[in-house]
């Protein structure tokens, strides 16, 4: 087996999943800030509850050794019962510019009715 965050191109970065579900959003976010932060300045951290994004979250550094740092440390790392599987992300982490699980990542409920109003102009 290859280590698929060997192959992917280094950013600032990480895309984390295999987290527990069970997790608060702002809990996690605060957690990861806490677990990461020691490897550089964490400039952002993205989580959603929604179904299909569960799970996952995508951690920013300042710069792509930092990332790296955490990266190589934390790949396995025991988080909330479960190994982390950590990538370099192929999008950047800006999405979210807290860090402090207050911010701006969708923390509601999923809404898979389907019933979205549009603006209509």
């Amino acid at each position: 087996m290859t280590d698929s965050s060997s192959d992917a191109v280094p950013s600032a970065c990480l895309y984390i999943n295999n987290i527990n579900e069970k997790v608060k959003v702002n809990v996690l976010k605060k957690m990861l800030n806490m677990v990461f932060s020691q490897y550089g300045r964490v400039t952002s951290i993205t989580a959603y509850s929604g179904l299909k994004t569960r799970g996952q979250a995508w951690v920013a550094f300042e710069t792509e050794s930092a990332a790296s740092s955490a990266l190589k440390a934390k790949q396995g790392f025991n988080f909330y019962d479960k190994p982390l599987q950590l990538q370099f992300s192929a999008k950047g982490g800006d999405k979210d510019k807290s860090v402090n699980g207050s911010g701006g990542a969708d923390e509601g409920t999923n809404n898979s009715s389907g019933s979205r109003k549009r603006a209509r102009s």
